[in-house]
This record gives C-alpha cells, structure tokens and sequence, in this order.
C-alpha cells in the first residue's frame, strides 16, 4: 500500500526538480506551488498516521471491552499482547510503520526543494557570467 505511494512520490518530486535549460523558466515560475504541493502531500501522511493511530486505540478499547475478554479476567498486558498479535493490528502497524518512512523523506524532500530556489537564481547568475 504505501510503499507504491513511496515509489510514485519519489518519481514525482524527481520529475519536480528535474531543470535543465529548456524548462528552467517554467520551473522557476513552477516552484512555489510544487513546494506546496510535497509540503501538503507530507502533512495529509502525517494526518493518515495520526488517524490510524486513532483507529487502533479505538479497536483496542473495543478488544479490552468485549465480553469474551472481560469474562476470562486478563491482566491488561495480555490484552495488549493479544491486541497485538491481531492480523488487523499488525496490518496498522504496518502501515503506520511505512508512512513514518514517508514522512521521514518528505521532511528531506522539503529541504532540497527549498535549494531549489538557490540553485535556480545560482544557474541564472552564471549563464548571465557566460553571457558577458
């Protein structure tokens, strides 16, 4: 699930700071809307993680609360166990685990595609240098 999302962010933020000189003004014109852009796509994966956090909390609170678990009397750290070993958490986990990987890149991503803007007004000085 998410590491598809990876793959595809990666792809998308390397076609974003791909300048050359054909696309440089257009990229130049381009960059403070694709910074917003990744910064957007790093907190709605911020929200996913704190939603799915949320999620499991909320199926915990039902697990400890069902009937078969009140009627055997389990301490609550074997219900957390038994929470835990659930396919269902495991697969939150999982993927909680992959959006952190995500936003860890994106927070990278934001610094590099804060360079950007340097690198641009860098390469406009130096071809105005050649120029001369």
């Amino acid at each position: 699930m998410a590491w598809e999302k990876f793959e595809r962010i990666v792809k998308d933020i390397e076609k974003d700071i791909k300048i050359d000189r054909m696309n440089m003004d257009e990229k130049s014109l381009q960059i403070p809307s694709i910074k917003h852009y990744w910064i957007a796509e790093l907190y709605r994966s911020k929200i996913q993680i704190q939603n799915l956090e949320k999620k499991k909390r909320d199926l915990f609170k039902a697990f400890a609360e069902s009937d078969k678990i009140m009627e055997i009397g389990l301490s609550k750290d074997a219900i957390q166990r038994q929470f835990n070993a659930t396919a269902k958490v495991q697969e939150i986990n999982e993927a909680i685990e992959e959006l952190k990987i995500i936003v860890e890149y994106l927070e990278d991503a934001k610094y590099v595609l804060g360079r950007v803007t340097d690198d641009l007004k860098n390469r406009i000085e130096l071809e105005k240098v050649e120029r001369l």
